[in-house]
């Protein structure tokens, strides 16, 4: 019985290190992808890092070697998203205002009374 219990126990911890080495390799090629500002693959990505995300609710409580592996982890995709966030600033940034533009246009067309073409 220990060693069926030893032997759930040896299985179960890489896939424990697997979702979260997961969530690491897809930061990682979003952050990547982010470099290229390619933003439509980064937007791809997250959804495979939401499912990643996802996958871990399912683990079970860690013991003390499981959380500093998870540490490690954790911190690689916290810099992953911060570097990624503040790459995308500028392109979020820049949309906002043509959005903003957009919005300035409509309303001045608007007050004159005149149509709008939409495209």
């Amino acid at each position: 019985m220990a060693s069926e219990t030893t032997a759930q126990h040896a299985t179960a911890e890489p896939d424990f290190l697997q979702y979260y080495q997961d969530i690491a390799d897809v930061s990682g090629k979003m952050l990547q992808s982010a470099y290229q500002q390619d933003w439509q693959t980064v937007t791809q990505l997250s959804t495979d890092y939401a499912d990643a995300v996802e996958r871990l609710r399912q683990v079970q409580p860690l013991n003390t070697r499981q959380r500093q592996a998870r540490k490690t982890l954790l911190l690689k995709i916290l810099d992953n998203d911060a570097r990624i966030r503040k790459l995308a600033q500028p392109e979020l940034d820049r949309l906002g205002k043509l959005i903003s533009y957009g919005q300035q246009q409509k309303n001045a067309l608007n007050s004159y009374g005149m149509p709008q073409t939409h495209s």
